[in-house]
């Protein structure tokens, strides 16, 4: 096990490394944005409230976007390796579940706007967003090479630059977005059916990403 974990601990250094280089960009960024917003801002908690933000905006399109490089780098070279496609897998998405976990705690301790409870369910259903995203794309851009990144890139944009004008435009869209959100971040939810949701959804998304994951070819090089 010590062997897998430091295994997995060199095959993701550069991604982490690339992370948190990222992560400081975004700091430094939040610092900028900051000082530009000097004369509105009135306490120190509208500043953590930018920093919180902007760290997590950044990790978002750094989740959608930048990991699929990562992952057409790791995946086949672990493979490669020698490593079992189950070690590889596991390990790999508690090293997800941590991304996120790392996140959500300094959303937690730097915002004042959202509660830790709505943090934690928006944690956790992220998480289960990139269960999706790597199974759906992830894993077929190592497979079929760039035909397959084009696609997910050109949807990646279409949606994020679309969706806010369908948001915009179709009024029962806006409304269920409206509804999804408060539901989300309302300690008044039904905890039942919305704990029931998230496990499903996350569930699904890690049963679509392993179901992609074991096709890999062992040799295949992006």
């Amino acid at each position: 096990m010590v062997r897998d974990i430091r295994a997995i601990a060199r095959l993701k250094r550069t991604g982490e490394i690339s992370n948190l280089l990222i992560l400081v960009g975004g700091l430094i960024l939040a610092g900028v944005i900051s000082f530009f917003l000097r004369d509105e801002i009135s306490s120190a908690e509208e500043v953590t409230d930018i920093i919180a933000g902007v760290v997590c905006g950044i990790f978002v399109l750094v989740t959608l976007f930048i990991k699929v490089f990562f992952m057409a780098d790791e995946i086949p070279k672990a493979l490669s390796f020698g490593m079992t496609r189950h070690k590889l897998f596991v390990y790999s998405r508690l090293v997800d579940l941590l991304e996120v976990a790392v996140i959500a705690l300094l959303a937690f301790f730097l915002q004042n706007f959202v509660d830790g409870r709505s943090i934690f369910r928006i944690a956790i259903l992220y998480y289960g967003v990139i269960m999706w995203m790597e199974g759906l794309a992830g894993n077929n851009v190592i497979r079929y090479g760039k035909i397959a990144y084009w696609i997910y890139y050109i949807f990646f944009l279409a949606f994020f630059m679309g969706f806010p004008k369908v948001i915009n435009a179709v009024p029962a869209v806006a409304d269920a977005v409206e509804k999804f959100a408060k539901f989300l971040s309302s300690p008044a939810s039904n905890l039942m059916y919305l704990w029931s949701g998230i496990i499903l959804f996350v569930f699904l998304g890690i049963a679509v990403n392993w179901l992609s994951f074991r096709r890999l070819a062992v040799n295949f090089v992006v």
